[in-house]
């Protein structure tokens, strides 16, 4: 009788009006967004179960990509938590509100702000004024990272979960056995489970192989996934960042780059990819739509010599 108890009953009726429900969805309420048109045009959404593997060379910008999206989450009143394993919750907070205001990052490092860049500045901060984000830069560990999520989930309705990055969690030492991929196989696996049982989102960044630099073809690849294990297996998604101008650093960086957004993986989406523009000095991914409608952004199109 115990054995039979665990089992949970499955309601073929509730199910159908799941799957509905989900087919009826046009304003995309049972869906995470990225906002960024070119992207929901692709994939329309993330499901609430989904986990999603954001993953690029280093120095790439992953970061600046997925902060984009936590960024327009934040300004249209979704709730979205960051694990942050690598910068501190004041880096993150100060990258956000520079892409958003386009914001010389040079200019706030160097504490060199003009009156006109401040007052962009606080414009720009003005949408960060809520309480519709969490930055943790504190957690490091799996077990605390997963303790969290839970936390925010139960107590603050969060849905979307970002960690930054997957390489950089560490398992607690009691439990750690076998290599790197093995524990790296934990992570992910621990993260798709969350996913399902909570029906949220989670965005997992990754780095891949350094061997890719040392391609003809530098175009990232599943297989270029570090440490990959279970990372393909467990991701409903996998998108790698790909600025072909970043391997000709040393001869010239556009000041707007030519990005390509390759969907790897995709398990209700298919594979492909997606332009977008990248903003170096702003650290920020801009779409087409944003140059229409943007001024300050068609102005600095217009100064750069790059277009």
């Amino acid at each position: 009788l115990q054995e039979f108890s665990d089992i949970d009953e499955f309601n073929s009726i509730k199910t159908l009006q799941n799957v509905i429900q989900n087919m009826t969805d046009v304003k995309g309420k049972n869906y995470v967004k990225s906002y960024i048109p070119e992207i929901d045009n692709f994939i329309y959404g993330w499901e609430f179960s989904d986990l999603i593997i954001i993953a690029g060379a280093a120095s790439m910008g992953k970061t600046a990509f997925v902060l984009e999206i936590v960024k327009n989450n934040i300004i249209n009143k979704f709730k979205v938590a960051i694990f942050s394993l690598e910068m501190s919750k004041e880096q993150m907070l100060t990258r956000m509100i520079a892409s958003h205001g386009l914001i010389n990052l040079g200019k706030i490092r160097k504490k060199q702000m003009k009156e006109a860049d401040w007052n962009d500045f606080y414009n720009s901060a003005k949408y960060f004024e809520n309480d519709n984000y969490f930055i943790d830069d504190k957690s490091g560990n799996l077990h605390q990272i997963c303790n969290k999520i839970r936390k925010f989930n139960i107590k603050d309705n969060v849905k979307l979960f970002v960690v930054d990055y997957l390489q950089l969690v560490s398992i607690d030492l009691k439990n750690r056995s076998g290599t790197r991929e093995q524990e790296i196989s934990k992570i992910s696996r621990a993260f798709k489970q969350l996913c399902r049982e909570l029906k949220i989102v989670i965005i997992a960044l990754s780095q891949i192989s350094r061997a890719v630099s040392q391609r003809a073809n530098k175009r990232p690849i599943l297989s270029d996934l570090r440490e990959s294990g279970a990372i393909e297996q467990d991701a409903d998604m996998v998108i790698f960042v790909y600025r072909q101008a970043y391997y000709n650093i040393e001869v010239d960086i556009p000041e707007i780059e030519e990005v390509e957004i390759i969907f790897a993986k995709g398990r209700s989406t298919g594979i492909g990819s997606e332009r977008l523009k990248y903003l170096s000095q702003f650290t920020k991914f801009a779409s087409e739509i944003e140059f229409i409608e943007n001024e300050k952004l068609q102005a600095f199109k217009n100064y750069t010599k790059d277009f």
